[in-house]
């Protein structure tokens, strides 16, 4: 059964993370379908599906 779930990500923005997070995410076996990022209060902050 696949599950779908949404992760959210705030903090401080850096390089490199966004490629962390998907490499997080690939090597757990999950797939990133969709996603909106941006700056809120200072902070990088993601929504992932």
């Amino acid at each position: 059964m696949l599950s779908n779930l949404v992760m959210t990500i705030i903090g401080p923005d850096r390089p490199g993370l966004v490629q962390l997070v998907a490499t997080t995410l690939v090597d757990h076996g999950g797939n990133w379908l969709e996603s909106r990022m941006g700056h809120l209060g200072g902070q990088f902050a993601g929504i992932i599906r």
